[in-house]
């Protein structure tokens, strides 16, 4: 009963000995460094701006951060035990996404994605999320840890972006760097006469699309502007 209170060990007065009082006093020693390193991950992690959540392999929460409460509206002590999907979820995405969703976190896999969520009070949100599962000692998934980022005003900034451009009929694309990933909006593809999304995600393929004469002065533009 006062191990589950928080004592460290007992003794048995028969059994009292220097050896015992030994490894009594290194199990304290190691728990209070422990707990002194668990309070620190706790006051960091509640100091973050992304959500944070911790789920066991059924996905029930465990421990939230105030982050998460935060962006969904739901105190703490309501989530804990719950499902994120129970809470939060909209409807925008379809059981196929779910299910692809789990697929590959239970296989041990990272999951990044973007969703339509729905917070306490009703109201629509979107949200960036990444799910990294976490093993265990025999190389099982035990748990899985969700860093959670509200991208509203993000997806309300593009949407607006996007209406000008197509009330000016214009393209735009832009690039990642260092990667050099690209993305091309709907009317950069037309003007090509590509299906959206079909020109090609990198630079090097978008640079076969340049008349070979204009090549050279782009890709040295290009190059002055990244320099």
């Amino acid at each position: 009963a006062a191990i589950a209170w928080g004592a460290d060990d007992f003794f048995v007065k028969v059994e009292f000995d220097q050896r015992s009082l030994g490894r009594a006093l290194r199990y304290a020693m190691a728990r209070s460094v422990l707990e002194s390193r668990l309070h620190l991950f706790e006051v960091a992690l509640n100091s973050a701006a992304n959500g944070i959540v911790i789920t066991d392999i059924d996905g029930r929460i465990e421990w939230a951060n105030q982050a998460f409460a935060q962006m969904t509206g739901f105190p703490i002590a309501e989530v804990t035990g719950q499902k994120p999907n129970q809470l939060v979820k909209s409807g925008a995405q379809d059981a196929g996404f779910y299910r692809q969703m789990w697929q590959t976190i239970l296989a041990g896999q990272i999951w990044r994605g973007e969703l339509v969520n729905r917070r306490k009070d009703g109201s629509i949100y979107h949200e960036l999320l990444a799910i990294s599962p976490v093993l265990g000692g025999d190389g099982t998934v035990k748990h899985f840890v969700a860093i959670k980022q509200d991208i509203t005003e993000r997806k309300h900034n593009e949407q607006r972006l996007e209406l000008a451009l197509v009330g000016a009929d214009l393209g735009l694309w832009d690039m990642q760097l260092p990667s050099g990933d690209l993305h091309l909006s709907a009317k950069v593809c037309s003007m090509l006469g590509y299906a959206d999304g079909g020109v090609g995600a990198q630079v090097s393929q978008f640079d076969k699309l340049v008349h070979p004469a204009d090549a050279p002065a782009r890709r040295a533009a290009l190059n002055a502007h990244l320099n």
